[in-house]
């Protein structure tokens, strides 16, 4: 990972397109101040879109751009005093009014940061202490920063005309200025803001900007090139002079400034007693290099996420970066960078937090982010023109289909169904999880009041927590391993049970139902290719129980009844397909006769593992003997499935717990085979 941060922010430095301190906006304001000879002049305010930079010296980095930064890692001064990356580049308070009347203590807060920032300098800190460093070892520095000849030229001659007495006279003098001038700014960003010019909604930020329009022009790059350089993480950790950069071999190693790196200096960079100490040994220019590319990575996608590319051989980064500068979803740049580059580049992909002091939580890493590129061989149907479900046993659906997915094409495809089986039910309906993208559970809190799952039942949010991660994996990472058959089972039996507990004769929940079982198997067959409940024996049981209706009053044929027992043989899930038939035949009958037809809740509700025999006979058989005793043929032939192997039921080799409910919920909510209706038509 660092050395491909390295060899990208390397490149971004060789094509100018180095973002470091690239922070202002086309909207924001810029008031100049201009340096004739001796003294300093306040001029007016200008909107950046119209700033004219050609009043800068040419070979000056202000000349094409401003640059600052409130990052403390990069900034000299305290974060109490005046902002910048430079004395003459700072940022100002804008807010000085209080209920559109003139605050005095705002105001003196603004005129406090001017005074701490004159002592500091006055008693050699901050700006004035890295200035003695600097001319202390000028040639040091000009050649730690990749400069060119000429470059490097102007920046000698600055160091030959002109004193550290004289630049650091020169700072105190322009901060003495504001202070001076603090009234007149205050006044005249009020009546900016005040004026019809100003638009509030543009969120436009204010800078004082001193211009010498001369090679003094070069004390911001100065203070910026050390900033991007040599700006320590912890100005106490000291370089090590002796140690050898173990990307680039450069000697001298100093205290890395990534954003991730959280180690402690007192056991990660202690140069007290061996090098050995040092996890991460780095020197300031690969040090900067890491910067500028993480903060290019982190300023490309607009969510916490980044992207890095790893060069297979060629470290030519132009089309990534074009990729980059586009105004697309953070996603979509994700999949183009992979469509676009998949044969130069591998990526790695980091979801991250924000910490304190301008550093980040790696909370996933995913090495070698490839999942946009699968292809599936087929395409995956879920339903057909007439709302019929192609996963289970074509059942209808109440609802139109053209609302919904229908095909799964990758991977990202199963996001939704995935998220579709976490909800809750509230008086108002059905609740979902504030989840867009998997990848949310990195960067977001599950529960509490923005949590994704705030308001939800515990147990459902400990079920997701349980499997996010294998979601997560199996969808970004590819990992085939992640998704199994008792995973969906306990998932999609949570949500099942819950349709079904809030499901009574106001409202019923049978098309979710429905269309979650659909889920759940196409999930079984077509990625965990299980061959449970096959279309196929489906079939020849509907052909054989179709032919004994109403129309038909033979009994079931000797013939067709070994079939069927063959069929179950070969796949027992049919049994509890069947079974799941035979309770709604039974609630069916008890409804035609104006009684609650709930056995089949009841049953489901109530029973576990330990309890699911004994309530299948008490609940179902025992309690409704009387329907039992009225049912046609093919009901009745239900008993001789199970006394053929009364030990087996629900206790079945390699079957869990869970199978068992919904293959008893597919039965129960799919059209019911066993009725005498059933064939007639």
């Amino acid at each position: 990972m660092i050395n491909d941060l390295i060899e990208y922010g390397k490149w971004l430095s060789k094509n100018n397109l180095d973002d470091f301190g690239r922070n202002t906006k086309d909207k924001d304001y810029i008031l100049l101040v201009n340096f004739n000879n001796k003294d300093f002049e306040l001029i007016d305010f200008y909107k950046k879109e119209t700033f004219d930079f050609n009043i800068y010296f040419n070979q000056s980095i202000f000349h094409k751009d401003f640059f600052i930064s409130t990052d403390q890692r990069f900034m000299i001064p305290s974060k109490s005093n005046l902002l910048g990356l430079s004395p003459f580049f700072i940022k100002l308070d804008n807010d000085f009014l209080t209920k559109k009347e003139f605050d005095k203590n705002k105001f003196n807060k603004f005129q406090n940061k001017i005074k701490r920032s004159i002592k500091a300098n006055k008693n050699k800190k901050e700006f004035n202490a890295v200035l003695k460093d600097i001319y202390n070892d000028y040639n040091y520095f000009i050649n730690s920063y990749p400069l060119n000849d000429s470059e490097k030229s102007y920046f000698l001659k600055f160091f030959k005309d002109y004193s550290y007495d004289k630049i650091s006279s020169l700072i105190i003098k322009y901060y003495s200025f504001i202070l001076e001038k603090s009234e007149d700014i205050s006044k005249k960003i009020i009546n900016l803001k005040e004026s019809d010019e100003f638009v509030k909604k543009d969120k436009s930020n204010f800078y004082l900007a001193c211009c010498f329009s001369d090679e003094l022009d070069l004390i911001n790059d100065m203070f910026i090139y050390y900033s991007k350089i040599f700006k320590k993480r912890d100005e106490k950790v000291k370089n090590f002079e002796e140690g050898y950069c173990s990307f680039c071999g450069k000697k001298t190693i100093t205290y890395s400034s990534l954003g991730s790196y959280a180690l402690s200096k007192s056991y990660s960079f202690n140069f007290s007693n061996k090098i050995d100490n040092a996890h991460l040994r780095i020197c300031n220019e690969c040090n900067s290099y890491l910067r500028t590319a993480e903060d290019n990575l982190k300023k490309n996608l607009k969510a916490p996420i980044m992207i890095i590319p790893k060069s297979k051989g060629n470290n030519d980064y132009g089309s990534f970066a074009k990729i980059s500068n586009t105004d697309k979803s953070s996603f979509s740049k994700i999949n183009e960078f992979l469509k676009d580059n998949s044969n130069n580049f591998n990526y790695d992909l980091i979801f991250y937090n924000e910490g304190k002091g301008n550093t980040y939580v790696i909370n996933k890493y995913v090495e070698n982010y490839q999942a946009f590129l699968v292809e599936f061989n087929k395409k995956i149907r879920l339903y057909d023109e007439d709302n019929c479900c192609n996963y289970l046993l074509n059942e209808h659906l109440n609802f139109d289909i053209n609302n919904e997915k229908n095909y799964i094409n990758n991977l990202f495809d199963l996001e939704p169904i995935f998220k579709s089986f976490f909800i809750n039910i509230t008086k108002e309906g059905i609740q979902y999880p504030k989840l867009f993208n998997f990848y949310d559970i990195y960067l977001k809190d599950i529960t509490g009041e923005t949590g994704i799952f705030s308001g939800f039942d515990s147990k459902t949010v400990t079920i997701f927590v349980k499997y996010m991660n294998s979601i997560f994996s199996y969808i970004y990472e590819l990992n085939t391993d992640s998704l199994n058959r008792k995973m969906l089972n306990e998932i999609v039996l949570n949500l099942l049970l819950k349709y079904q507990k809030n499901t009574n004769n106001e409202k019923s929940y049978k098309n979710s139902i429905i269309q979650s079982l659909n889920y759940y198997y196409m999930l079984n067959k077509e990625f965990l290719e299980d061959k449970m409940l096959s279309e196929n024996h489906i079939k020849e049981l509907k052909n054989i129980f179709s032919k004994y209706n109403t129309n038909n009053n033979n009994k079931i044929s000797t013939e067709d009844e070994e079939k069927i027992f063959n069929l179950i043989e070969e796949d027992y899930s049919l049994k509890y397909y069947l079974l799941g038939q035979f309770i709604s035949l039974i609630d069916n009958s008890k409804r035609i006769n104006n009684k609650n037809g709930e056995v089949f809740s009841n049953f489901i509700i109530n029973c576990n593992k330990y309890n699911i025999l004994k309530l299948f006979a008490t609940e179902v058989l025992q309690k409704n003997n009387y329907y039992i005793e009225k049912m046609n043929k093919k009901g009745k032939f239900i008993f001789k499935i199970l006394e053929k192997d009364l030990n087996s039921l629900f206790n079945e080799d390699k079957f869990y717990f869970e199978d068992y409910l919904l293959l008893i919920f597919t039965g129960y909510y799919t059209e019911n085979i066993l009725s005498s209706s059933y064939g007639s038509k």
